[in-house]
């Protein structure tokens, strides 16, 4: 008896046609079906973005390339010195430091007059007190307060004709 003998060395690939058999087939039909329909939606989805892109332009106003450049002026510095002005007074706080000057407890004291100094930030308290320990206790009460800096007796006279000698003084404080 012979056989006939098969000398076939190399396996057959994989992916040939020859081991091809239904499940390939109806896996190959579900991934072109998967493909196509994918298709579809971004084609559908790219007209609407298009579409809204249009509106888009109708609604937003053209840029015109004259609007766009900018009319550069130089300050003349006598206005920029004055503007400058403004600014730092607009930014002192006086509110803040009237507030804290109100706060501060004035038995035996009088204040005559406040003199701002902007250019140095610094505030010149003038008053008048019913005896140098009430001013010294003034201008301890001062320099405990928060927004004031560098509290001093710039001056101060004893009036000898009043039968109760008071005080006038000069305060000299700077504000922060």
């Amino acid at each position: 008896m012979s056989q006939k003998l098969n000398l076939d060395f190399a396996e057959n690939n994989s992916f040939s046609l020859q081991n091809f058999n239904a499940i390939n087939f109806l896996i190959l039909i579900i991934s072109l079906l998967i493909t196509a329909y994918t298709m579809l939606a971004y084609q559908a989805k790219a007209d609407q973005y298009n579409k809204l892109q249009v509106e888009l332009a109708k609604i937003q106003p053209k840029k015109n390339p004259d609007q766009a450049t900018q009319n550069i002026e130089k300050i003349p510095d006598a206005e920029l010195k004055q503007i400058s002005e403004v600014v730092n007074d607009l930014s002192t706080p006086w509110n803040e430091l009237l507030e804290e000057l109100g706060k501060v407890e004035m038995l035996d004291v009088a204040l005559i007059s406040l003199e701002p100094n902007k250019k140095k930030q610094q505030l010149v308290i003038s008053g008048q007190a019913k005896n140098i320990l009430a001013a010294l206790s003034y201008i301890e009460a001062l320099e405990n307060l928060p927004m004031l800096s560098q509290v001093f007796l710039q001056k101060h006279t004893v009036d000898q004709l009043d039968p109760f000698k008071p005080v006038a003084f000069t305060i000299v404080a700077k504000w922060s």
